[in-house]
């Protein structure tokens, strides 16, 4: 049935337009249920009248507005005589002003009742109005097709009129009605009212028309009563159809007119519903596992808090014992013994994290003496069996553990632990090997450099630079095979070892080191120049003349640079026709500076201060010049 198509128009309508809604009722509209909400809504009843009453007397009293009625208990003064209670209770609030305590009587057949009277006659009016609806409703549904009567959906009514596509509309008893349709069976006329109930227009009814006038139960039920006859219902405005087919409908109506596309909301209803359910459903997953989240947070925060304060507390017991150790003037190994045992009940050594802490502390501790003292601190290490604990970290299967344990034997100076450290020093993980490397050398006394001798491993910049201190620190002499290791194919191992050599002035392996002007790699090759300099290798000067056409611009750069130092006239020279040639600005740069540092007499003399090496200079002689 095509009408669902109107009724989402009719909704875009009053979303749009805002049209006030006066009011709905749902299929017949309907009755009161009790007295009171009967008589307010101004419901007549034969016989019934209302009256307002503004006074009572024992003894009759005349007035010109006011009726004197006598009754039992004396006379009244009344006003009026009215058809429905809301008048006679409008006409009671005119007289509020002067007469406060004036009241509705009720009258029925033209005698004052009791409410309960009242009650009694309009209880029995309601049951037989009840009775008279079903009756006439059967009448209805098994009427059939009759000429003149009837059937409408009406949807809404309102103070304005209203002007919907595919609906009418018409002016009753002073308000504007939706109508969807026109119907000659009423059972059609029910079905497009549930239609339009099940997508989202729960206030749907349907009216009566006789001869084009909009009729009550009572007057449809008489003119069926009078002509009821069963004759061939004929074809009808609205096509029957399936609620599938006017889905798709305003599918198609939806589709041609994409700026009501949203009233495809009103016509899936049912489902949209569905959605918004499952959406309220993961909006309270979500909200639960929030707040779920939250208090896992705020109890995993008090619980480390907690751990903190707990091992602070244990961080000042550890430091106390530790310092009166250092007090103790005679403290032989049963003493110690007795004393690390009866400490080991105060705290927790069980837990790793008691046994971190006082191996942080020990190591300390050690740092700050020499000798016996520093000595005394590894036999407490070894007395309270924290090496197992150590060594169990350094067996672990995780990277990460194994180096905190090597880090244990490192910074106790323990190099027993050598044996455990020297099979790390060739792991595939880079990361643990570097570690390794490092506290082999810090540990090892007689040859700590000789791990070197094979290696195969990559050494990256931070890991020099953290090897190069190692040996600064340790105060490491020159390595015996140190020009074997400039000839290794380990790239990594030569760039070291030359950072080595320079380091320890190392003048034998000059050679070696020319030799390295030749290397494959550009790197390798670059750090030969800086060592030709920085070892005053004045026997290479000739070489770097010689290679400085062929090499890069970086190492051009540091051979002038290294030139500055062991450079001789034929460098002078050489710079001279090296500033006629084209070469970058920076390589010219550094040319000019090469002279400078020589005391060449071309940097001396007079260049125009527009050319390109009158402006070098300038730079030169004012590096903010650009």
């Amino acid at each position: 049935m095509a009408y669902k198509v109107e009724i989402v128009s009719f909704a875009f309508s009053v979303l749009v337009c805002a049209i006030p809604k006066v009011s709905y009722s749902q299929g017949q509209d309907s009755d009161p249920e009790n007295t009171l909400d009967f008589l307010e809504m101004g419901e007549s009843l034969k016989g019934l009248t209302y009256k307002v009453q503004v006074g009572s007397f024992s003894a009759p009293r005349f007035h010109d507005v006011f009726e004197l009625e006598e009754n039992e208990e004396g006379y009244l003064w009344t006003l009026g005589e009215f058809e429905s209670l809301p008048e006679a209770s409008e006409k009671r609030d005119s007289l509020s002003d002067y007469f406060p305590d004036a009241w509705v009587s009720f009258y029925l057949n033209e005698e004052k009742a009791t409410y309960k009277e009242i009650d009694s006659a309009v209880q029995s009016h309601l049951a037989q109005s009840k009775l008279a609806l079903k009756e006439g409703l059967e009448w209805i549904k098994s009427a059939g097709y009759l000429p003149e009567l009837r059937y409408k959906v009406q949807v809404g009514s309102h103070r304005r009129p209203v002007s919907v596509p595919g609906f009418s509309s018409e002016e009753y008893e002073g308000k504007h009605l939706l109508l969807f349709g026109e119907f000659v069976d009423y059972h059609e006329a029910l079905e497009a009212r549930d239609s339009l109930t099940k997508i989202g227009f729960p206030d749907s009814w349907v009216s009566f028309y006789l001869s084009g006038d909009r009729a009550d139960l009572v007057a449809v039920n008489d003119y069926i009563k009078g002509n009821f006859v069963q004759t061939e219902i004929p074809e009808v405005q609205v096509a029957e159809s399936s609620d599938e087919s006017i889905i798709q409908a305003l599918d198609n109506k939806l589709s041609a007119d994409t700026e009501k596309s949203f009233l495809k909301k009103l016509l899936y209803f049912e489902a949209e519903r569905k959605i918004y359910s499952i959406a309220l459903y993961f909006i309270i997953i979500f909200f639960g596992t929030t707040i779920s989240l939250i208090m896992v947070l705020i109890s995993h925060r008090r619980s480390v808090e907690m751990a903190k304060a707990r091992k602070k507390v244990y961080q000042r017991k550890i430091d106390d014992f530790l310092s009166s150790l250092l007090l103790e003037d005679d403290l032989t190994d049963e003493l110690l013994d007795k004393k690390l045992q009866k400490f080991k009940t105060k705290i927790p050594f069980d837990r790793n994290w008691c046994k971190e802490l006082l191996i942080k502390n020990i190591v300390d501790l050690k740092k700050n003496f020499k000798g016996e003292m520093a000595d005394m601190f590894i036999t407490i290490y070894l007395k309270l069996e924290l090496l197992s604990y150590t060594e169990r970290l350094i067996n672990d299967s995780s990277w990460y553990v194994k180096t905190k344990g090597i880090f244990h034997f490192q910074e106790l100076g323990y190099a027993e632990g050598l044996p455990l450290i020297k099979a790390y020093t060739d792991s595939s993980n880079d990361f643990l090997r570097n570690v390794a490397i490092i506290a082999y050398i810090s540990l090892d006394e007689k040859d700590p450099l000789a791990i070197f001798n094979n290696y195969n491993g990559q050494i990256d910049k931070i890991e020099e630079l953290k090897i190069l201190d190692t040996i600064k620190t340790s105060k490491i002499k020159v390595p015996k095979n140190i020009i074997l290791w400039l000839k290794s194919d380990n790239e990594s191992l030569v760039s070291l070892t030359l950072k080595m050599v320079t380091y320890f002035n190392h003048a034998e392996a000059g050679p070696t080191v020319i030799e390295l002007l030749d290397h494959h790699s550009s790197k390798i090759r670059n750090e030969a120049i800086g060592a030709c300099g920085k070892l005053f290798l004045v026997t290479a000067e000739e070489k770097l003349l010689e290679k400085f056409v062929s090499e890069t611009e970086d190492n051009q750069i540091e051979i002038l640079r290294t030139l500055r130092t062991i450079g001789s006239y034929l460098t002078n020279f050489f710079l001279e026709k090296l500033l006629e040639q084209n070469h970058s600005r920076e390589v010219k740069i550094e040319t000019m500076i090469t002279l400078k540092e020589l005391g060449s007499e071309v940097y001396e003399q007079n260049f125009d201060d527009k050319s390109e090496l009158g402006l070098i200079k300038l730079h030169v002689e004012n590096p903010y010049i650009k």
